[in-house]
């Protein structure tokens, strides 16, 4: 099943969003989110980034876009202890190919995640991030996957 909103979050924290550091550009990532849809093992989850043009960029974007999900974890408290360690690890990540804007009019990068059919149900930490050759941004959120049927 394609799920093709920007990231469906499900349980408490929400995707935090910003600006990249990209000078005459700026990235974003996950709105429109729904917090109470689970994924299903099998989903294949689309986010889709937001492009915001300043002034005159001074030639193509340097900035790589990045997602991943890693756990399974309990609950969220499970998840959000080890977040609060910074010790983020599970026995499963799920990662999307690295997305590189190229800066053209009306661009809409997708990072793409493939949640394996033999992916566990569970919590897992979405990780997405912007960044560039000075520095990026990147947010966090909680994502449930559940069993699929």
């Amino acid at each position: 099943m394609a799920v093709a909103a920007c990231l469906a979050l499900s349980m408490s924290t929400a995707c935090q969003t910003g600006p990249s550091v990209t000078a005459g550009r700026q990235y974003t990532c996950c709105q429109g989110h729904d917090p109470e849809v689970p994924y299903r093992s099998g989903d294949t989850v689309t986010l889709r980034w937001t492009v915001r043009t300043f002034g005159t960029p001074s030639g193509p974007p340097e900035t790589e876009l990045t997602a991943r999900l890693t756990g399974p974890y309990q609950d969220t408290a499970a998840l959000k202890a080890t977040a609060d360690a910074r010790t983020i690890t599970g026995d499963v990540t799920v990662t999307a190919e690295p997305v590189r804007p190229t800066g053209a009019p009306g661009e809409e990068p997708t990072s793409v995640l493939r949640i394996g059919t033999d992916v566990p149900a569970g919590h897992y930490n979405l990780v997405w991030s912007a960044r560039d050759s000075r520095g990026g941004l990147s947010g966090a959120s909680v994502v449930e996957v559940v069993a699929a049927p």
